[in-house]
Order: structure tokens, then sequence, then C-alpha cells
């Protein structure tokens, strides 16, 4: 690997892991993240969501560090730093090729999207796009045998897909665009294989949230059909992709002109036509106002397209100097819109600290209507992050609190002792979380502050 690429990808690896430590709270206290540290420590495993097996990988070092009953602040830090390196990890076996493409695809894929992601950092789409990554890599090596690279392809591909099924549309777009270069059946064996994966999965190997979703999203399509492009989330996209997504906007603005300079025709329509697909998918799946950090997560799909292009097409008409200069703009911008969305997230965290002084009560449901919801994004996440940051800045003053639409919305489970209400409807059983809080035996209380 050139020596300037690897300086450039080390000081990059860097700045990642101490951001990750410096924005643990931010990144962990956050949602997904912080419902991951409760369900671990509150039901001592590591944590299989939504059937996407293969990215429980990344929870393994949250759970050897409660087994090792490390403090709450510790196990926040491990889990901020075990995101990172999991995809890390994922950079350092494309790296391992004898071609510098895979790496770059890889780089590409992360650091085009980068922002509000880094916080929000659960997506089982990304490392999906990794694996598929490296499903290119094999495909364009020459260094093993067939039988070695089918084998390897089947194994990344079963991974890729059990990671998130949107990686079906991503294994698709290298399968047909190396057929398009190569004309080589070999480079369709990848989509071919994930679609049958498809099929298995759907019969075999169901599960409730995949299909929540298909459902969700076949529902949206008789509902608005091709009236999605009047939605208020498609106006949202179409608004953010020439702001936040700026980076994509002007990749796209010079991969599909490059492609049909060169009279790559069929190259720029399956671009065109699979970044258009990914939009509609989004929009139909999301048709009123949707969180910018869920957007942007859907937004890897078409950065990955982007480094296809990068790496089949554009890699070969230019200079390594050329390509590392990009790849060091690319980042320095990542970081940079890191270190400016960053406020966000932190003045969520304080707003939180704020809600939690105000309560005296261990466990508290308060009205929807009386927070500031601009804040704090999507609620539902509430009740495990104010028990997290409760136990850290208030210790023997354990509290979670929940949100509710109205008085009526809990009313069979606000009596009951030992349980959390997890904020959208359900309930936990918390007997096993004495082992870090102090919640048991408690019963939850209405309280009608107002908190803007």
């Amino acid at each position: 690997m050139d020596r300037n690429l690897n300086i450039l990808l080390l000081i990059a690896a860097s700045v990642l892991l101490i951001l990750s430590i410096y924005f643990t709270s931010e990144r962990i206290v956050f949602l997904d993240n912080a419902l991951h540290i409760i369900y671990s420590i509150n039901t001592n495993e590591v944590g299989i969501m939504a059937g996407r097996w293969p990215i429980a990988i990344v929870r393994i070092p949250l759970w050897i560090s409660i087994q090792l009953n490390l403090p709450l602040e510790y196990l926040l830090i491990i889990y901020s730093l075990s995101h990172i390196i999991f995809k890390l990890g994922f950079l350092f076996i494309l790296s391992r090729f004898n071609s510098i493409k895979p790496l770059i695809l890889g780089v590409i894929t992360y650091f085009l999207v980068i922002n509000q992601t880094f916080f929000w950092n659960v997506s089982e789409l990304l490392p999906a796009l990794f694996f598929v990554a490296i499903i290119y890599g094999v495909l364009k090596s020459k260094n093993h045998s067939i039988n070695l690279s089918l084998t390897l392809i089947t194994c990344f591909t079963v991974l890729a897909f059990f990671s998130h099924p949107q990686s079906l549309l991503a294994i698709g777009f290298i399968s047909i665009y190396l057929f398009l270069a190569d004309k080589k059946y070999y480079s369709l064996y990848p989509a071919m294989l994930v679609s049958l994966l498809y099929f298995i999965k759907k019969v075999i190997f169901p599960n409730w949230y995949d299909q929540m979703k298909m459902e969700g999203l076949n529902q949206n399509f008789d509902t608005f059909g091709f009236s999605i492009y009047t939605l208020p989330s498609f106006i949202q996209l179409t608004n953010w992709a020439f702001s936040e997504f700026l980076l994509i906007t002007i990749s796209i603005a010079i991969t599909v002109p490059f492609l049909l300079f060169q009279k790559k025709i069929l190259k720029a329509l399956l671009f065109v036509s699979s970044t258009l697909l990914v939009l509609n998918l989004f929009v139909l799946s999301n048709p009123e106002e949707v969180a910018l950090y869920y957007a942007e997560a859907s937004m890897y799909l078409v950065s990955f397209f982007i480094g296809i292009v990068f790496v089949e097409d554009i890699y070969n008409s230019v200079n390594l100097k050329f390509i590392i200069t990009s790849l060091s703009i690319i980042i320095v911008i990542a970081f940079m819109r890191i270190m400016f969305t960053s406020n966000y997230f932190t003045n969520r965290i304080e707003y939180i600290n704020e809600i939690i002084s105000k309560l005296e009560n261990p466990k508290t449901a308060i009205l929807q209507k009386n927070t500031n919801t601009s804040l704090l994004g999507m609620d539902w996440g509430l009740p495990f992050e104010t028990l997290i940051l409760s136990k850290i800045n208030y210790p023997y003053k354990d509290k979670t609190i929940v949100t509710m639409d109205d008085r009526r919305t809990y009313s069979k489970d606000i009596m009951e002792k030992n349980i959390l209400l997890n904020g959208i409807g359900g309930k936990y059983d918390i007997k096993h979380l004495n082992r870090y809080f102090n919640l048991l035996n408690e019963t939850y209380i209405i309280d009608s502050i107002v908190i803007k």
C-alpha cells in the first residue's frame, strides 16, 4: 500500500478513536445504543437484534465488560470504541488485498456520508456494505483458486445479507456493474446467490422487524404510488441532498457525466437507476418527516455506488496522487461535519440531564407535549438514556423517565413494580438491573412538569 495513503488512514483511524472517546455520551446515551446497554445488563446476553446475527460481534466487548462488573462509565467507553474498532477492522481486511481498490471503496463508502451517523452508529447497513466490499475484492482478485473464491464469496454474501437485507441492492449492483465490464458470468454469482438467500430467509428465517418494514413498504406503495415525489420526506430528502449530503451530490454530478463521456451508457443507467431506487425505497418506507441521522444511514448505499464507479472507472483515468488528495478532502470534510454536528448531540445530553434534575421520583412518566421533542428527536429511548445518565451524574438517585401521549398510554402498567417502560408502549422485567441500578420495588409517578 502507498506510504502516503497508509499515513492518511492511520491519522483518520486515530482521530476516529479519539472522537469516539471524547463523544462517548453523545454516541452511546442515544436511542438504540442506550437500549443495548440496558438490555445486555438485564438479560446478561450479547443481544441479536432483528435477527441480524453477524453484527452482534460489536456487542461482545460490552458483554465481556458486564461479566467483569466494570463500572458503567467504562461500559459506555468500551461500547463506543467497539463500534469504531469494528469498522476499522473491516478497513484493515480490505487493505490486505493486493489491489488498493477494495480499501478505497471502503473508505469512500464510510467517509462520504458520515456525520450524524457517527453519533447514531447502530445501522447494520454500513457493516453489511463492508462485507460487500470484501466480495468485490474477492471478485477482482486473481490470487485465489476458483473454488476458494466461490467459497469466500458465498460466506461473505451470507454475512452481508443477514447483516442487512438492503445489502441485496449493493450485491446486485456490483455483480451487474462488473458483468458489464468483463462479460464474465462469474461476476453474477453473488447476485444469484443473494436472490436465493432472500427467498430462503423469507420462508425459513423470517423476523418480525423485516416483515414489518416490508408490509409498511407495500402498504405505502399502494397508498401513494407515484405521488411519492410530493411527500414531505421526499421534499425533505431533496433539501438535505443539497446541504447535508453535498459531498454525495457533487460526487454524482462528477460520476454520471464521466461515465457518459466514456460512452459507458449502460453503467451510467445502472448507477442512476440504482440511486433512484434507494431514494424511492427510503421515501416509501418513511413517507412523513424522518430524522436526519436515519436518512443519512440510508445514503450509505449511494456512497457505495459512487465508490464502485470511482474504483472501477475513474481510478484508471487519474494518478495515485489525485486519489489520495480526493480521499484526504473527503476525510477532512467528514471530521469537520462531525464537529459541527456534535453541538446538537451535546445539547441533547444536557437537556436530558436537565429533565433528570427537575424530577425527584425514581420512576416518572411525563406528557410528551411537555418536553422539547425537537431536541429529544425520537424519544422512545428516553427511559434508557435517563437511567444511564442519572446513574453517572446523580449517584444513588437512579431515575428513569418515559414520555406518553396522554395519561392513558400506560394506564395498565403504571402501578407495576420491577418493570421498565420502554417508550414504545412495552415493558421490561428489570429484576436483574439491580446489578447496576436501584429501581426495584418502585412504581411510576405521573408528573405534569413542563420542560422546554
